[in-house]
């Protein structure tokens, strides 16, 4: 206790020197004031009590090694987890060399997964990488548990400590996994609606064939025959877009070569026309490239019935074309043109008609013209 009233902390020292006779003669005494080292070593432990309890506070098991790769520290997770599994508590694995062991695994039993935790916390350690993070397996003695474990850097100066926390992801993995088997049930489910669906529109245009050749009536023939290509082609065009890897999204270019391709062929005169196709890459939504393929579908079976009667040859050309956001689909033939009765924009034939509702549920501009043969052309934003 100082004069001023304040507490210290001192180490006391003595001597006591005896004389010739034994009796005590002086007593020497040192006293060394510490309690700035003692302050310090206080604080020193509080911070090692705090980092010890938020270490103890986490669920993952975490251990805390030193530059040379031994195992200094662990937490309280570590050890409960160690005990669950049958090892005794005493055996926190401290004082163990993890470098050693991982790499005695790897070379001994030949486990990958202990190759791969070596050169990572060793990566890790040399400075090559700020942090290694690996996914595993581990057959506990009840089930097989999964998880996850991160090395990191635990001090900013030397010697270096190094972190490894092994975070139990067993949840997360089953419910990967129900996902998965989720999503493969599904994949089955829409395989036999597709697989249905296709074989019901099959059957319609069978039904419409059939049809067709039971009468006599060329208008009602014809009638029913347009209608078996567009059901033809819709099932070509579902097909197309249930086999895409993205039915939001398409690719123009890839979607209407192709579909433009099965479609011709439908018709009897194929061999006749010769097709020209000039279509840009770009994506487009669905949502605007079904009705998409519909017009142009309806404009090419125009095109046959009305450009290219009783045989006749030429060369029918298919453009779409980007510009910005503003995407032009511009359909020509060199055939024998129009007539108001036949290919007019005007509300007459079903075809045209259906062409016009299409292009105003898209927010479309249609035009048309028959010089030289029929020119088509439907611009529209492809942000409607």
């Amino acid at each position: 206790l100082k004069k001023n009233g304040d507490v210290i902390t001192v180490i006391l020292s003595g001597r006591v020197q005896s004389g010739s006779n034994g009796e005590i003669e002086k007593t020497h005494c040192v006293i060394i004031d510490i309690s700035e080292r003692k302050i310090a070593e206080d604080i020193l432990r509080e911070r090692e009590e705090f980092i010890s309890g938020v270490l103890n506070a986490l669920s993952a098991h975490i251990a805390v090694l030193d530059d040379k790769g031994y195992i200094v520290a662990v937490n309280e997770a570590w050890r409960k987890f160690l005990k669950e599994n049958g090892i005794p508590e005493e055996n926190s694995y401290l004082g163990e060399n993890y470098l050693s062991v991982s790499k005695k695994a790897f070379k001994i039993f030949g486990d990958e997964l202990a190759g791969q935790v070596y050169d990572g916390i060793l990566s890790v350690m040399q400075g090559n990488d700020e942090m290694f993070s690996i996914e595993y397996p581990c057959h506990a003695p009840v089930d097989m548990k999964w998880f996850k474990a991160f090395v990191t850097r635990f001090s900013t100066s030397e010697p270096y400590h190094f972190v490894i926390a092994h975070e139990n992801i067993t949840e997360r993995k089953k419910a990967e996994a129900e996902i998965q088997s989720l999503l493969r049930e599904k994949e089955i489910l829409l395989r036999e609606v597709h697989h249905r669906i296709k074989n019901n529109m099959n059957t319609i245009a069978g039904l419409l064939m059939l049809q067709a050749g039971s009468i006599s009536d060329q208008a009602a023939i014809s009638a029913l025959n347009d209608a078996r290509s567009r059901v033809q082609s819709m099932m070509i065009m579902y097909d197309k877009l249930y086999r895409s890897d993205d039915y939001r999204k398409m690719s123009v270019k890839d979607y209407l070569e192709k579909f433009i391709d099965e479609i011709f062929v439908i018709f009897e005169n194929s061999r006749n026309v010769h097709i020209e196709k000039d279509i840009e890459d770009f994506i487009l939504d669905t949502k605007i490239l079904f009705p998409l393929g519909i017009i142009i579908n309806e404009l090419i079976t125009n095109a046959f019935k009305y450009a290219y009667p009783d045989g006749r040859r030429g060369t029918l050309r298919v453009m779409v074309k980007k510009d910005d956001d503003m995407v032009s689909l511009i359909i020509q033939d060199d055939g024998v043109g129009f007539t108001d009765d036949t290919a007019s924009p005007k509300p007459g034939g079903f075809g045209l008609n259906l062409v016009t509702a299409l292009t105003d549920q898209i927010s479309g501009q249609f035009r048309i013209s028959g010089e030289n043969g029929t020119r088509v052309e439907i611009s529209f934003n492809q942000k409607w």
